[in-house]
């Protein structure tokens, strides 16, 4: 079935459980939806709501959070006094577990039958206590692949799943470890993957598009074997890829610190709008103009041409020593009045450089929201994966 005619008979779906009853909240409804694959009337939909009217009812104020897995065998849930709950297409109670009550939501075809368990856990797996130092990669993988902590490791099987990960690369993992400066504090996560500040001066990223690995690479191996343009990008001095996560790859990088610009402006609302907004619209026509700038010099087609020249270093430096020349006096200086004072005076020339290497070595990860400022007092682009979306 085409994804829009899914996406409308789950609206269908969600509308007519709703006036009938509102007991299909969230990821249940989603997940009945997606054992039928989507070929639900709404004469079923109100059938099945009807005939399990009661015990619906009784299950109306468990949070269904818990992403099932995708062949949506389970759905794990919680209610408010911090009972756990499963359904399942099978009638197997969760392993290692006191089965306090059982349900079942009879079915009505295309609908398979559910059995619904509420459940206390027990030992669901003898998790090692010597790899208690690796659980903060749970959270980390949870939101790269979508599954919701903690109700995903609810179930035994994956965190048996999770053990034998790390197990199998204990290696790598504590190679990693080891430049820890202090236990792994999330930061964040976006897309892609999960940032983790690991000291005063590193973070690490944990993440799984092979793309973003390549460019992360890339981006670390042009520092490694041409000095000339150290100094010009976020440095990354560790990357590689810690092992595979069922089927999935699961790659890292420690990367230099840095907080972004803008988290350093002020929020807040004047009489031309959100101050913020319009800063970071002032810092991307800024950035727009010295993109402009850098390849309008007479000399970049030839340093273009010759990007994979050893030297290339030494090029880029003197064009952006051109390029700052003609543009330092026409610059706007209110864009940095937020942390102009964390700025090295020479800032505006390096993020040229920066600039200037990164369009000659065809990377256009330029955007002005992927900027931070180093412990050192520079802007540098942070995620050498960005996309080109602004320049």
């Amino acid at each position: 079935m085409h994804y829009g005619d899914l996406y409308i008979q789950a609206k269908l779906f969600y509308k007519m459980a709703e006036e009938t009853l509102d007991i299909l909240p969230g990821n249940l409804y989603k997940f009945v939806m997606y054992k039928t694959q989507g070929k639900i009337t709404p004469e079923v939909a109100d059938s099945f709501v009807v005939a399990n009217k009661t015990t619906l009812s009784k299950l109306k104020f468990v949070d269904w959070s818990g992403n099932f897995e995708k062949n949506g065998s389970k759905l794990f849930g919680e209610d408010g006094d911090g009972e756990r709950y499963m359904i399942s297409t099978e009638s197997t109670p969760p392993k290692n577990s006191h089965v306090k009550q059982s349900y079942i939501l009879q079915g009505k075809h295309p609908i398979p039958t559910l059995y619904v368990f509420r459940y206390e856990r027990g030992s669901d797996v003898e998790f090692p206590k010597e790899l208690g130092h690796y659980l903060f990669l749970m959270p980390a993988l949870c939101d790269m692949f979508d599954v919701a902590y903690p109700y995903y490791f609810q179930d035994p099987d994956h965190m048996n799943d999770f053990v034998e990960f790390v197990q199998k690369n204990k290696a790598k993992i504590d190679s990693i470890r080891s430049r820890f400066q202090h236990e792994p504090k999330p930061l964040g996560s976006g897309s892609d993957g999960f940032v983790f500040a690991i000291g005063k001066d590193r973070i690490l990223k944990i993440f799984k598009q092979q793309f973003s690995y390549q460019a992360a690479k890339e981006s670390a191996n042009r520092i490694w074997k041409q000095h000339g343009i150290a100094g010009t990008e976020a440095y990354i001095d560790d990357i590689g890829q810690i092992g595979n996560f069922g089927e999935h790859p699961v790659y890292y990088y420690i990367q230099e610190r840095m907080e972004t610009v803008f988290n350093f402006l002020k929020n807040d609302v004047d009489f031309n709008g959100n101050r913020r907004d319009r800063k970071m619209s002032q810092i991307t026509d800024f950035m727009k103009d010295i993109a402009k700038t850098i390849k309008n010099d007479p000399n970049y087609p030839a340093i273009y041409r010759n990007k994979n020249n050893p030297r290339i270093g030494n090029a880029i430096r003197s064009l952006a020593e051109r390029v700052y020349n003609r543009i330092v006096y026409f610059v706007n200086e209110e864009i940095t009045d937020d942390f102009a004072g964390k700025l090295q005076p020479d800032w505006m020339l390096k993020l040229i450089e920066e600039m200037a290497g990164k369009l000659i070595t065809d990377r256009m990860d330029l955007r002005s929201y992927n900027v931070g400022i180093t412990g050192n007092g520079y802007l540098r682009f942070f995620d050498p994966a960005f996309d080109p979306k602004e320049l």
